[in-house]
């Protein structure tokens, strides 16, 4: 019975005074070569509490030196007492514990230095969204004192942002401390962060040099394709062995496209078929594996569009023989330049005429001037080049050339090629004859598959040098996929074609009968470059003129010339330009 009694008692006094917990030593505040020491303890042990023991040490592991003693030699209640000053602290550092004595039992605080507290090294600094970023730091080991930390954004000066204290006085920060500022603007930027420790005497520490700077990433792209470019900034913090590779995230940012080393900032990436938008990320990865992300850039690419359509709606020479190119246009598109091209085919063409002047119209034209048309049927066609430079091309076509060539049995022989032009069918082909004034005169209609003609010349309808000029026209339908549909006149050059001079010399005369003159009949004659010359059979010029009216009367010098052969020759240029010359000989009978 009397030992459950005091079984009894044991445990009743148990509960009344409790244990003897540990002391908390959370200030050990330094100035010059004093140290003053604060704790506190929640202690229950009451009348049986019997003293504070402080020990000191030059190093943390000891070995350690009872510093002062608090106990009711020295003081009326010393369990209440939680400071002391250490007035022998020199310029080296000193460590302190704080030793609670109730009963017979001790309880050990743990240990703080005089040390300035330290910054906490940081893990990262990674991107949520385009305004929070996550900052990680580690607590510093050997730092109980540590009572919260000051979190600084360094973009662009170092800023405190936030205080973050613990609010009970034995709370342990964890080891990995996770901090989100919300007020951030990693979308536009990259931003850097640092941490400062606060102790529990309120001293706050330097902040950590070696901030964390988060990934910038920006996209874009030359309008022109669809590739992207993607630019971003490196991740700063960690050691340069650390950081072994970035990883580029595609389709909205979740997931992996590539893997790239880690001195590589910038890449091009190609939209898949189909594809014109995507959101991109980029993610840091340290040897630990661990990985931190970059803001989430987006993209959404309007290629440019040339316009939809560019139409020849007439092709023809005109008047003057000079080629006029008419054409319509989409003005919706993106347009830049519009250039006019020529060659003898479609697959020689090269630019005649750029317009790049911004004054694009639904309907334009262009004069050629610098062809002859009756060379040859020139290939003709227009392209809209936009800002990529992309080509938007009409389906061309070849102008009529007209050609021939007379005779002579004043036979006029004309051809010609095909009118060929994107959208339009032949319908019918007009031959005309060109009047002095310019009015066309028609001469016969041909079927679309006929290009030649004969026109028979007579002599007596002719004056002295004069020309027939021929046109040709293609009457054609022209339908066009935008709604237009027309029938119009393709013309050719005008072409002249000039008779064929020609000599009849008489083989005889008798100046004393009726062929009494020799005199050659000329057809179109150019008096300007005639000559005729009269040899007798020693060479010696019995006559010579130069108008063509003028004839030989078988005279010399004043004297008849005897019976016999002359020679003669007679020369002279067509009205063409061609040189003409007449060689024969002719009897004079007396």
């Amino acid at each position: 019975m009397k030992n459950l009694l005091v079984l009894l008692l044991l445990c009743f006094s148990a509960t009344l005074y409790g244990q003897n917990p540990s002391p908390v030593l959370h200030c050990v505040n330094k100035n010059q070569n004093i140290a003053d020491i604060e704790w506190s303890w929640d202690g229950t042990c009451g009348p049986s509490f019997t003293a504070w023991n402080i020990y000191f040490s030059n190093n943390q592991s000891g070995p350690w030196t009872l510093l002062h003693t608090i106990d009711d030699s020295n003081s009326a209640f010393p369990s209440q007492e939680t400071s002391h000053t250490d007035n022998t602290v020199g310029t080296d550092a000193r460590y302190y514990y704080v030793e609670s004595v109730c009963g017979g039992s001790t309880a050990q605080s743990q240990v703080v230095s005089t040390e300035e507290t330290a910054p906490p090294d940081l893990d990262f600094a990674t991107v949520i969204d385009d305004f929070s970023v996550t900052v990680s730091w580690q607590a510093t080991p050997g730092q109980p004192k540590v009572h919260g930390y000051v979190i600084y954004r360094a973009t662009p000066a170092v800023t405190p942002i936030e205080t973050v204290l613990f609010s009970d006085p034995e709370f342990s920060p964890p080891s990995t401390f996770i901090y989100t500022d919300t007020n951030a603007s990693p979308g536009t930027q990259a931003e850097t962060y640092t941490v400062a420790a606060i102790d529990s005497c309120e001293n706050v520490s330097p902040y950590n040099l070696t901030g964390h700077t988060t990934i910038f990433l920006t996209v874009g792209n030359d309008s022109c394709d669809t590739r992207v470019f993607l630019d971003w900034t490196d991740y700063f913090g960690w050691q340069s062995d650390e950081l072994i590779e970035y990883i580029v995230y595609t389709d909205d940012g979740l997931n992996v496209f590539t893997q790239l080393p880690p001195d590589q900032t910038s890449m091009i990436y190609d939209l898949p078929a189909g594809l014109t938008a995507d959101c991109f990320r980029i993610g840091a990865v340290k040897n630990s594996g661990e990985i931190v992300t970059s803001n989430k850039a987006c993209i959404d690419i309007s290629i440019s569009q040339g316009p939809e359509y560019i139409y020849l709606s007439h092709l023809t020479v005109n008047e003057t023989n000079d080629v006029q190119i008419d054409w319509m246009l989409d003005t919706g598109g993106d347009i830049t330049e519009i250039n006019v091209l020529r060659g003898e085919s479609p697959t020689d063409l090269i630019e005649i005429e750029s317009i790049d002047d911004g004054s694009y119209t639904a309907e334009m034209s262009f004069i050629d001037t610098d062809v002859i048309p009756e060379n040859f049927a020139y290939y003709y066609d227009v392209e809209s080049l936009d800002s990529c430079r992309q080509q938007t091309i009409a389906i061309g076509g070849n102008i009529i050339s007209l050609q021939g060539q007379g005779s002579l049995d004043l036979l006029n022989k004309l051809s010609w090629n095909a009118f060929e032009m994107g959208y339009s069918t032949v319908l019918f082909q007009e031959l005309y004859r060109v009047e002095d004034n310019g009015f066309l005169n028609l001469i016969t209609t041909l079927p679309s598959n006929i290009f030649e003609f004969e026109e028979q010349i007579s002599a007596g309808s002719l004056s002295e040098g004069q020309s027939i000029c021929y046109r040709v026209g293609a009457v054609y339908d022209l339908n066009l996929p935008n709604g237009v549909s027309e029938t119009k006149t393709s013309f050719s050059n005008t072409f002249c074609v000039n008779p064929i001079s020609r000599i009849y010399a008489p083989n005889a005369f008798a100046p004393n009968g009726i062929n009494n003159i020799f005199k050659p009949v000329i057809l179109f004659p150019n008096k300007d470059n005639y000559q005729m010359v009269v040899l007798n059979r020693y060479g010696e010029a019995v006559f010579q003129t130069t108008d063509p009216d003028e004839g030989w009367d078988g005279t010399f010098k004043g004297d008849l010339a005897p019976q016999g052969v002359y020679a003669f020759i007679i020369s002279m240029q067509s009205a063409a330009g061609r040189d003409i010359e007449e060689r024969g000989s002719v009897l004079l009978i007396r």
